[in-house]
């Protein structure tokens, strides 16, 4: 959610407001890869029932994205940094080693 929701805020009003620290992350996920773990494991034969992580294991913090919003953009955006977001976890990247797996199995 984070890029949709910076994003938005950059195009509609040229401004970012960020609630929590620039050095929170978050593991970016590109959507193609996304398919690409279901259609993998829409291939591998039927098993127990297992929970996978899809992810790249990379972390990206709000102040790398915020720049890299910043600096696709052909106007100024202004960031604003305070306050927090009850509940909101500092980082979190995933573990994508069982789903890799998975398809080195499949091949």
């Amino acid at each position: 959610g984070m890029v949709s929701i910076y994003l938005a805020q950059a195009l509609k009003n040229r401004h970012i407001h960020v609630k929590g620290s620039s050095e929170r992350y978050r593991d970016l996920v590109y959507i193609d890869d996304v398919v690409d773990a279901f259609l993998t494991l829409e291939s591998a034969p039927a098993g127990p029932a297992r929970i996978y992580n899809i992810g790249t294991g990379v972390r990206t913090t709000v102040g790398e994205l915020i720049g890299k919003i910043r600096n696709l953009l052909p106007f100024e955006v202004s960031v604003k940094y305070d306050g927090s977001t009850p509940g909101d976890m500092f980082g979190i990247t995933g573990d994508g080693a069982r789903i890799a797996d998975a398809g080195e199995q499949l091949q």
